[in-house]
Protein backbone atom coordinates (compact mmCIF):
# COMPACT_ATOMS: atom_id res chain seq x y z
CA UNK A 1 0.00 0.00 0.00
CA UNK A 2 1.38 3.49 -1.38
CA UNK A 3 2.08 5.92 1.38
CA UNK A 4 -1.14 8.65 -0.20
CA UNK A 5 -3.54 5.60 0.54
CA UNK A 6 -2.23 5.38 4.32
CA UNK A 7 -2.53 9.04 4.85
CA UNK A 8 -6.06 8.69 3.11
CA UNK A 9 -6.92 5.51 5.58
CA UNK A 10 -5.52 7.76 8.70
CA UNK A 11 -7.62 11.10 7.89
CA UNK A 12 -10.75 8.59 7.57
CA UNK A 13 -9.96 7.26 11.18
CA UNK A 14 -9.48 10.39 12.79
CA UNK A 15 -12.74 11.93 11.36
CA UNK A 16 -14.46 8.78 12.57
CA UNK A 17 -13.01 9.36 16.05
CA UNK A 18 -14.08 12.96 15.72
CA UNK A 19 -17.70 12.02 14.69
CA UNK A 20 -17.72 8.94 17.60
CA UNK A 21 -16.77 11.76 20.25
CA UNK A 22 -19.43 14.35 19.06
CA UNK A 23 -22.05 11.81 19.37
CA UNK A 24 -20.98 11.04 23.09
CA UNK A 25 -20.88 14.36 24.05
CA UNK A 26 -24.10 15.33 22.44
CA UNK A 27 -25.72 11.94 24.56
CA UNK A 28 -23.81 13.34 27.92
CA UNK A 29 -25.72 16.45 27.34
CA UNK A 30 -28.98 15.31 26.69
CA UNK A 31 -28.42 12.85 29.77
CA UNK A 32 -27.57 16.00 31.93
CA UNK A 33 -30.94 18.22 30.56
CA UNK A 34 -32.89 14.97 30.99
CA UNK A 35 -31.95 14.74 34.77
CA UNK A 36 -32.50 18.66 34.85
CA UNK A 37 -36.23 18.76 33.38
CA UNK A 38 -36.90 15.80 35.90
CA UNK A 39 -36.36 17.82 39.28
CA UNK A 40 -32.77 17.30 39.20
CA UNK A 41 -31.50 19.23 42.52
CA UNK A 42 -29.56 21.60 40.91
CA UNK A 43 -32.76 23.05 39.30
CA UNK A 44 -35.26 25.28 40.49
CA UNK A 45 -37.78 23.33 41.28
CA UNK A 46 -41.35 24.61 43.09
CA UNK A 47 -43.30 22.27 44.74
CA UNK A 48 -47.25 23.01 45.47
CA UNK A 49 -48.58 21.60 48.74
CA UNK A 50 -52.19 22.20 49.66
CA UNK A 51 -55.30 21.02 50.58
CA UNK A 52 -58.02 19.78 48.73
CA UNK A 53 -60.38 22.95 49.98
CA UNK A 54 -61.59 25.02 47.76
CA UNK A 55 -59.77 28.37 48.55
CA UNK A 56 -56.41 26.60 48.48
CA UNK A 57 -57.18 24.50 45.28
CA UNK A 58 -58.18 28.12 43.62
CA UNK A 59 -54.83 29.78 44.89
CA UNK A 60 -52.50 26.64 43.99
CA UNK A 61 -53.65 26.57 40.21
CA UNK A 62 -53.12 30.21 39.87
CA UNK A 63 -49.54 29.57 41.31
CA UNK A 64 -48.66 26.49 38.90
CA UNK A 65 -50.51 28.40 35.93
CA UNK A 66 -48.17 31.76 36.77
CA UNK A 67 -44.85 29.66 37.11
CA UNK A 68 -45.23 27.04 33.84
CA UNK A 69 -45.30 30.20 31.88
CA UNK A 70 -41.84 30.77 33.44
CA UNK A 71 -40.57 27.45 32.17
CA UNK A 72 -40.06 26.29 35.88
CA UNK A 73 -40.29 22.36 37.11
CA UNK A 74 -43.57 22.28 38.96
CA UNK A 75 -45.18 19.96 41.35
CA UNK A 76 -48.86 20.39 42.79
CA UNK A 77 -48.85 18.12 45.45
CA UNK A 78 -52.56 17.41 47.49
CA UNK A 79 -51.62 16.91 50.78
CA UNK A 80 -54.48 15.09 52.32
CA UNK A 81 -55.32 15.00 56.40
CA UNK A 82 -53.33 13.51 58.94
CA UNK A 83 -56.48 11.07 59.60
CA UNK A 84 -56.01 9.58 56.47
CA UNK A 85 -52.39 7.95 56.71
CA UNK A 86 -51.44 6.34 53.94
CA UNK A 87 -52.45 8.97 51.74
CA UNK A 88 -51.01 11.39 54.05
CA UNK A 89 -47.43 9.52 53.68
CA UNK A 90 -47.83 9.15 50.22
CA UNK A 91 -48.12 12.80 49.67
CA UNK A 92 -45.08 13.59 51.79
CA UNK A 93 -43.27 10.52 50.44
CA UNK A 94 -43.73 12.34 46.87
CA UNK A 95 -42.79 16.08 48.27
CA UNK A 96 -39.56 14.58 49.59
CA UNK A 97 -38.40 12.65 46.40
CA UNK A 98 -39.35 15.82 44.68
CA UNK A 99 -36.86 17.47 46.60
CA UNK A 100 -37.73 20.82 45.38
CA UNK A 101 -35.94 24.35 45.51
CA UNK A 102 -39.37 26.08 46.62
CA UNK A 103 -42.53 24.78 48.49
CA UNK A 104 -45.69 27.01 48.24
CA UNK A 105 -47.74 26.00 51.18
CA UNK A 106 -51.59 26.66 51.18
CA UNK A 107 -52.79 27.05 54.72
CA UNK A 108 -51.00 26.59 58.16
CA UNK A 109 -50.72 22.39 58.37
CA UNK A 110 -49.10 22.40 54.82
CA UNK A 111 -46.36 24.75 56.01
CA UNK A 112 -45.66 22.90 59.31
CA UNK A 113 -45.38 19.70 56.50
CA UNK A 114 -42.75 21.34 54.84
CA UNK A 115 -41.04 22.61 57.12
CA UNK A 116 -40.29 19.61 58.97
CA UNK A 117 -39.75 17.19 55.61
CA UNK A 118 -37.76 19.36 53.13
CA UNK A 119 -35.18 21.57 55.52
CA UNK A 120 -33.22 22.92 52.84
CA UNK A 121 -36.12 24.45 50.95
CA UNK A 122 -37.29 28.19 50.88
CA UNK A 123 -41.38 27.97 51.98
CA UNK A 124 -43.86 30.65 50.82
CA UNK A 125 -46.71 30.06 52.20
CA UNK A 126 -50.30 31.62 51.10
CA UNK A 127 -54.19 31.84 52.10
CA UNK A 128 -52.91 31.56 56.05
CA UNK A 129 -55.65 33.88 57.77
CA UNK A 130 -54.40 35.74 60.64
CA UNK A 131 -50.83 35.17 59.86
CA UNK A 132 -49.50 37.93 62.71
CA UNK A 133 -50.62 35.31 65.53
CA UNK A 134 -49.23 32.21 63.33
CA UNK A 135 -45.61 31.19 64.74
CA UNK A 136 -44.23 28.56 62.23
CA UNK A 137 -41.72 25.75 64.08
CA UNK A 138 -38.96 25.43 62.38
CA UNK A 139 -36.50 22.91 64.45
CA UNK A 140 -34.87 21.67 60.97
CA UNK A 141 -32.55 24.11 60.94
CA UNK A 142 -30.43 26.27 63.57
CA UNK A 143 -31.34 29.60 63.81
CA UNK A 144 -34.98 28.95 62.03
CA UNK A 145 -35.54 29.79 58.86
CA UNK A 146 -37.23 33.13 57.83
CA UNK A 147 -41.13 32.26 56.42
CA UNK A 148 -42.37 34.44 53.94
CA UNK A 149 -45.61 34.48 52.21
CA UNK A 150 -49.53 35.85 51.05
CA UNK A 151 -52.00 35.76 54.23
CA UNK A 152 -55.73 35.65 53.73
CA UNK A 153 -56.44 38.53 55.57
CA UNK A 154 -57.31 42.26 54.57
CA UNK A 155 -54.63 44.77 55.63
CA UNK A 156 -56.52 46.32 58.83
CA UNK A 157 -56.02 50.31 57.86
CA UNK A 158 -57.59 48.87 54.79
CA UNK A 159 -60.57 46.90 56.20
CA UNK A 160 -61.36 49.36 58.49
CA UNK A 161 -61.31 51.98 56.08
CA UNK A 162 -64.17 50.03 54.01
CA UNK A 163 -65.93 49.48 56.80
CA UNK A 164 -65.72 53.09 57.99
CA UNK A 165 -66.94 54.10 54.31
CA UNK A 166 -69.32 52.16 53.62
CA UNK A 167 -71.37 52.33 56.87
CA UNK A 168 -70.33 56.09 58.25
CA UNK A 169 -72.90 55.79 61.20
CA UNK A 170 -71.11 52.61 63.06
CA UNK A 171 -68.66 54.14 64.91
CA UNK A 172 -68.29 51.85 67.77
CA UNK A 173 -66.79 48.60 66.93
CA UNK A 174 -65.97 45.27 69.05
CA UNK A 175 -63.75 42.52 68.30
CA UNK A 176 -64.20 38.81 69.17
CA UNK A 177 -60.71 37.11 69.86
CA UNK A 178 -58.95 34.31 71.53
CA UNK A 179 -55.50 33.79 72.29
CA UNK A 180 -54.71 32.34 69.18
CA UNK A 181 -56.00 35.52 67.83
CA UNK A 182 -54.95 38.67 70.07
CA UNK A 183 -51.86 39.76 67.64
CA UNK A 184 -54.16 40.48 64.60
CA UNK A 185 -57.44 41.75 66.80
CA UNK A 186 -54.94 44.32 68.17
CA UNK A 187 -53.90 45.15 64.51
CA UNK A 188 -57.03 46.04 63.40
CA UNK A 189 -58.13 48.22 66.85
CA UNK A 190 -54.65 49.77 66.21
CA UNK A 191 -56.20 50.84 62.57
CA UNK A 192 -58.95 51.79 64.14
CA UNK A 193 -57.25 54.44 66.42
CA UNK A 194 -55.38 56.04 63.46
CA UNK A 195 -58.85 55.95 61.02
CA UNK A 196 -61.26 57.64 64.12
CA UNK A 197 -63.24 54.19 64.29
CA UNK A 198 -63.53 52.82 68.26
CA UNK A 199 -62.24 49.32 68.44
CA UNK A 200 -62.60 47.28 71.50
CA UNK A 201 -61.30 43.42 71.60
CA UNK A 202 -63.59 41.33 73.64
CA UNK A 203 -61.41 37.77 74.58
CA UNK A 204 -64.43 35.07 74.37
CA UNK A 205 -64.94 31.46 73.23
CA UNK A 206 -67.30 28.90 71.75
CA UNK A 207 -67.96 27.20 75.25
CA UNK A 208 -69.10 30.48 76.86
CA UNK A 209 -70.42 32.76 73.83
CA UNK A 210 -74.05 32.97 76.16
CA UNK A 211 -71.83 34.89 78.38
CA UNK A 212 -69.90 36.81 75.49
CA UNK A 213 -73.38 37.90 73.93
CA UNK A 214 -74.08 39.47 77.05
CA UNK A 215 -71.19 41.71 77.36
CA UNK A 216 -71.90 42.76 73.78
CA UNK A 217 -75.36 44.00 74.73
CA UNK A 218 -73.71 45.74 78.36
CA UNK A 219 -71.01 47.08 76.01
CA UNK A 220 -72.75 49.30 74.03
CA UNK A 221 -71.24 48.57 70.78
CA UNK A 222 -72.92 48.92 66.96
CA UNK A 223 -71.32 46.24 65.77
CA UNK A 224 -68.63 42.77 65.94
CA UNK A 225 -66.02 42.35 63.32
CA UNK A 226 -65.78 38.70 62.94
CA UNK A 227 -62.17 37.02 61.92
CA UNK A 228 -61.60 33.71 61.30
CA UNK A 229 -61.40 31.52 64.79
CA UNK A 230 -62.14 28.23 65.37
CA UNK A 231 -61.54 28.74 69.15
CA UNK A 232 -64.79 30.94 69.02
CA UNK A 233 -66.39 30.05 66.09
CA UNK A 234 -68.75 27.19 65.13
CA UNK A 235 -72.03 27.30 62.77
CA UNK A 236 -74.07 27.34 66.59
CA UNK A 237 -72.13 30.51 67.73
CA UNK A 238 -72.23 31.93 64.35
CA UNK A 239 -76.03 31.64 64.15
CA UNK A 240 -76.41 33.45 67.65
CA UNK A 241 -74.13 35.84 66.72
CA UNK A 242 -75.79 36.87 63.62
CA UNK A 243 -79.55 36.71 66.10
CA UNK A 244 -78.07 39.17 68.41
CA UNK A 245 -77.23 41.33 65.47
CA UNK A 246 -80.53 41.46 64.21
CA UNK A 247 -82.40 41.44 67.15
CA UNK A 248 -80.21 44.62 68.54
CA UNK A 249 -80.19 46.53 64.99
CA UNK A 250 -76.17 45.95 65.09
CA UNK A 251 -73.92 44.81 62.27
CA UNK A 252 -71.95 42.18 62.06
CA UNK A 253 -69.02 41.92 59.75
CA UNK A 254 -68.16 38.34 58.65
CA UNK A 255 -65.32 36.74 56.89
CA UNK A 256 -66.83 35.04 53.98
CA UNK A 257 -69.64 34.95 51.88
CA UNK A 258 -71.26 32.45 53.47
CA UNK A 259 -71.64 34.19 56.29
CA UNK A 260 -73.10 37.41 55.05
CA UNK A 261 -75.65 34.59 52.82
CA UNK A 262 -76.48 33.64 56.66
CA UNK A 263 -77.37 37.51 57.88
CA UNK A 264 -73.99 39.30 58.47
CA UNK A 265 -74.92 42.93 56.99
CA UNK A 266 -71.24 42.67 55.01
CA UNK A 267 -68.01 41.05 54.55
CA UNK A 268 -64.55 42.02 53.49
CA UNK A 269 -62.29 39.32 52.25
CA UNK A 270 -59.47 37.90 49.82
CA UNK A 271 -59.85 36.71 46.38
CA UNK A 272 -58.23 32.95 46.78
CA UNK A 273 -56.99 33.64 42.98
CA UNK A 274 -55.51 36.43 43.32
CA UNK A 275 -53.61 35.23 46.54
CA UNK A 276 -52.20 33.06 44.24
CA UNK A 277 -51.26 35.30 41.71
CA UNK A 278 -49.05 37.49 44.14
CA UNK A 279 -47.74 34.28 45.88
CA UNK A 280 -46.16 33.19 42.57
CA UNK A 281 -44.93 36.52 42.03
CA UNK A 282 -43.34 36.04 45.52
CA UNK A 283 -41.78 32.46 44.51
CA UNK A 284 -39.73 33.97 41.97
CA UNK A 285 -38.18 36.73 44.08
CA UNK A 286 -37.18 33.87 45.99
CA UNK A 287 -35.87 31.80 43.10
CA UNK A 288 -33.86 34.79 41.81
CA UNK A 289 -32.06 34.95 45.35
CA UNK A 290 -33.59 37.87 47.11
CA UNK A 291 -33.63 37.34 51.06
CA UNK A 292 -36.47 36.33 52.43
CA UNK A 293 -35.98 39.02 55.57
CA UNK A 294 -36.33 41.56 52.57
CA UNK A 295 -39.78 39.95 51.09
CA UNK A 296 -41.58 39.49 54.65
CA UNK A 297 -45.37 39.07 54.95
CA UNK A 298 -47.81 40.08 52.81
CA UNK A 299 -51.64 41.01 52.73
CA UNK A 300 -54.11 40.42 49.79
CA UNK A 301 -54.35 42.82 47.98
CA UNK A 302 -57.85 41.99 46.05
CA UNK A 303 -60.43 42.49 48.22
CA UNK A 304 -63.78 41.31 47.49
CA UNK A 305 -67.14 42.65 49.36
CA UNK A 306 -70.06 41.16 50.21
CA UNK A 307 -73.59 42.72 51.22
CA UNK A 308 -76.66 41.40 52.55
CA UNK A 309 -79.50 43.79 51.69
CA UNK A 310 -82.28 42.44 53.55
CA UNK A 311 -79.92 42.36 56.55
CA UNK A 312 -79.37 46.14 56.17
CA UNK A 313 -82.97 47.10 55.79
CA UNK A 314 -84.37 44.84 59.13
CA UNK A 315 -81.11 46.33 61.07
CA UNK A 316 -81.79 50.01 59.94
CA UNK A 317 -78.43 50.43 58.97
CA UNK A 318 -77.42 52.38 55.75
CA UNK A 319 -75.15 51.36 52.67
CA UNK A 320 -73.06 53.79 50.90
CA UNK A 321 -73.85 52.63 47.28
CA UNK A 322 -71.08 54.56 46.26
CA UNK A 323 -67.65 52.65 47.69
CA UNK A 324 -69.26 49.40 46.41
CA UNK A 325 -67.06 47.59 43.48
CA UNK A 326 -68.54 46.51 40.50
CA UNK A 327 -68.09 42.89 41.73
CA UNK A 328 -69.64 43.11 45.26
CA UNK A 329 -71.56 39.80 45.93
CA UNK A 330 -75.67 40.79 47.08
CA UNK A 331 -77.69 38.52 49.24
CA UNK A 332 -81.49 39.54 50.18
CA UNK A 333 -82.45 41.58 47.73
CA UNK A 334 -85.08 39.61 46.54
Amino acid sequence: MDINCLKVLSETKSSWRSILILIALTAMTFTADSALAKGNPKTKSVAILYSAKTRYLSAATAIETKLRSQGLDIRAIELPPKSKGKEFAAAVAELKKFNPTVVATGGRAATEVALGEIPNAKVVFFMVPNALDVSFDDSSSQGGRQIVGVTSDIAPDEQLRLIKNLTPGVTRLTILASDRTKKTATAISQAGTRLGVELQVLIASRNEFPATIDKLTASGTDGVIMIPDANIYNSTTVQRLLVWGARKHKSVWGFSPNIVRAGAIAGIFSDAESVGKQTAILIESVLRGEETESIGLHYATEVQIAINDRTAQVIEVSIEERHLSANTVRYGDQ
